[in-house]
């Protein structure tokens, strides 16, 4: 009896012990670049196994453009920048040779302020500012191709579900910087499928 419970006390430490030692050679770590499009980039880290990542990425964007308003010379500036912090989960199944299907999703929180103005040559001054804020749920789904053990490449789609508090702030002067301001709150929520919803990326594993 106690031969027996020796030969299963063993069997089970040593399974134990084969079970870590392949869990430490399965760890992985990642380094992404994401791509939505020219002004929207990001950077990504990813840690887990092989299989199952955990995901955290930071990306942000900044786009300004100029227009003269009608036939004046009034230059009309439009400033948009924002910033996006998602933390989730992602599981990889293989597919192929070297190709894998990504399933998951990501918490996220962002915030994108938009501003319209003109310059400060113009007569009559304004200023139009919205600051909104999200925060919501990003469904994860794409594809990975690995060609070497230390590269990959790939997309997502990100669709999201998410409750947006926006304010928008309005101010106007003659002569002088705009003053005056009022500002109006909104609540909604919203569910986004558009192109922003594709990402495209870089990693690098290590």
């Amino acid at each position: 009896m106690k031969i027996k419970l020796s030969i299963i006390l063993i069997t089970l430490i040593f399974a134990t012990s084969v079970a870590k030692a392949q869990e430490v050679q399965d760890k992985r770590h990642e380094v992404t670049f994401l791509i939505n499009n020219l002004d929207n980039i990001g950077i990504g880290y990813r840690f887990g196994t092989s299989s199952a990542l955990w995901r955290v990425s930071l990306s942000s964007r900044l786009k300004q453009t100029e227009n003269i308003v009608n036939d004046t010379s009034i230059n009309n500036i439009n400033t948009e920048s924002s910033i996006s912090i998602d933390l989730g989960r992602e599981y990889r199944f293989k597919v192929a040779e070297d190709l894998f299907v990504r399933l998951g999703g990501d918490l996220f929180y962002s915030q994108n302020i938009l501003k319209n103005e003109n310059d400060e040559s113009a007569q009559f001054q304004y200023v139009n500012k919205r600051l909104e804020r999200a925060f919501g749920l990003k469904i994860v789904s794409g594809l990975m191709y690995q060609p070497t053990e230390r590269i990959h490449l790939g997309f997502e789609l990100l669709p999201s579900f998410s409750r947006i508090i926006s304010e928008r702030t309005s101010g106007t002067g003659w002569d002088q910087a705009p003053t005056n301001f009022s500002t109006i709150s909104e609540e909604s929520f919203a569910f986004n499928f558009k192109n922003s919803a594709l990402r495209f990326n870089i990693g690098f594993n290590f």
